[in-house]
């Protein structure tokens, strides 16, 4: 595997499937590990889906992150042939501020690059942020989602979960990530 990640500083991008090669259900392990281990940005494709609409809407996971911010660098050249591009930033009480950038300074990121987006500032009214992101992605009929993906200490991570781990879990869409 290590070797596989000093293969991927090379690579524009890491195509994956979502499901474990091995057949087990739930978060396939080996989408985990080189979504936080390689090098260059990995895109996620679902059961089922049997080409990346780069023209479709995208909808990209914002946080102000430097994950988030790294895979929408990253994702520059899909998003400037996407139909539309929504940035999407869900926030409860606990997580406004959390980190420097605001959206506003992703989509001035981004009209640098000559792509123009709908920013969405979602209240955290569904289970959870990963539902909320997903829901927004589902309303737009988005053809890929961008995130960041974040990690945590196992123990955390089997405990409380993590935006990351649900969306990865069984994603409904593709999904073009950086750690």
């Amino acid at each position: 595997m290590r070797d596989m990640w000093r293969r991927s500083g090379l690579a524009d991008c890491v195509v994956l499937g979502s499901c474990d090669p091995l057949g087990a259900t739930g978060p396939s392990k080996l989408v985990g590990e080189v979504v936080l281990g390689a090098q260059a940005p990995v895109l996620v494709v679902p059961k089922g889906v049997a080409r990346l609409d780069c023209e479709g809407p995208a909808v990209v996971a914002w946080d102000g992150s430097p994950e988030a911010s790294r895979a929408l660098r990253g994702a520059v050249p899909l998003l400037a042939r996407a139909a539309s591009v929504t940035l999407v930033s869900v926030a409860g009480e606990e997580e406004t501020g959390r980190y420097d950038l605001p959206p506003v300074q992703g989509a001035e990121y981004l009209s640098r690059h000559g792509i123009s987006c709908e920013l969405i500032d979602l209240p955290l009214r569904a289970k959870s942020v990963a539902q909320a992101v997903l829901n927004a992605a589902a309303d737009r009929e988005a053809a890929y989602l961008v995130m960041g993906a974040y990690g945590r200490s196992r123990l955390a991570e089997t405990i409380w979960g993590g935006v990351s781990r649900e969306i990865f879990a069984d994603p409904p869409l593709p999904i073009f990530a950086c750690h």
